[in-house]
This record gives structure tokens, sequence and C-alpha cells, in this order.
């Protein structure tokens, strides 16, 4: 027997009312103006953003003049990568 009725479509994404989280979720990309301006900063906050349960992939754009850290995830919050920057000593405010 098959448990069509218990999955429907929600804005195209696969959903199961019993879970009220959709199956596949949206990566979404978030943008923060940061004071990582070197090699060395990037050697600093790496590992953390490295082990962040939850980022897919990041980047810094250190030619930028607001130093752009890109994070791709599909469940963290921008308050999420704010707190991981703060803990590595540097600034971050979304963009």
């Amino acid at each position: 027997m098959s448990n069509l009725k218990d999955v429907s479509w929600m804005g195209g994404v696969e959903f199961n009312p019993h879970l009220s989280i959709p199956k596949n979720k949206m990566m979404k990309t978030l943008r923060f103006k940061t004071n990582i301006n070197c090699s060395n900063c990037l050697a600093k906050v790496t590992p953390f953003l490295d082990r962040k349960e939850g980022i897919h992939s990041w980047s810094v754009d250190t030619d930028n003049p607001d130093k752009i850290l890109t994070v791709e995830t599909e469940e963290l919050e921008r308050e999420d990568i704010l707190k991981t920057i703060k803990r590595t000593g540097f600034e971050a405010e979304e963009i």
C-alpha cells in the first residue's frame, strides 16, 4: 500500500505533514560585510567555518573593499553565522 496520502507538494518541495518539515530544503546564500582582510585572517576563521554544521560552502572576497563573506546553507540563519564570526574575533554585518 502506498503512503501517497501522507505526502503532498508544497511550493514544488515534497512535504510530509507528519514531520512538518520539507524533505528537500532550499539552498540560500547569506552575505556579510566583514573585517576579514588578509590570508592570516582567513586562516583564523577557516577552521570555525569549515566545522560549522550546516555550511555547504563559504568564501571571502578580500579584494572587495567590504571583504564580503558569502555562505551557502540550507538550514542556518544569519545569526548563526554572525555568532561564529564573532567567536573568531572578527566583525560581520549582513548585507
